[in-house]
């Protein structure tokens, strides 16, 4: 909360519905900035189980310091790393690439779509 009260941590997105893409994904289409993650970060874990682990307490940070961000995680043994890099105009992993005006469509246009069947 410190942070976010300086303005460290200008956004933030906890992991429990959907998981890191999700929320990534969410984070990209509100600030309207792409992001490349990193998927190397995942150490041993299965690309799935860290992409969408709907895990507790865990949350995605923005911040335009990561340093500093994750030095005052590491002084209070908080663990924390960084998982992505923020920039231009699309949502990219190893494997894939989405322009974010093709996720932005599809994650508007669902619920019309679906609706207009019924």
């Amino acid at each position: 909360r410190e942070h976010i009260n300086t303005g460290a941590i200008v956004a933030c997105h906890d992991l429990a519905d959907g998981g890191l893409l999700v929320a990534i994904a969410e984070m990209a289409l509100t600030a309207d900035r792409g992001a490349e993650i990193d998927a190397d970060a995942r150490g041993d874990v299965p690309l799935h189980a860290w992409l969408f682990g709907e895990d507790q307490a865990r949350y995605v940070i923005a911040t335009d310091d990561p340093t500093a961000v994750l030095s005052a995680a590491a002084a209070k043994n908080i663990p924390a790393e960084r998982v992505a890099s923020i920039g231009g105009d699309s949502l990219r992993l190893a494997t894939f690439e989405l322009p974010l005006a093709q996720l932005r469509q599809q994650h508007e246009d669902w619920l019309p779509t679906f609706m207009a069947g019924v």
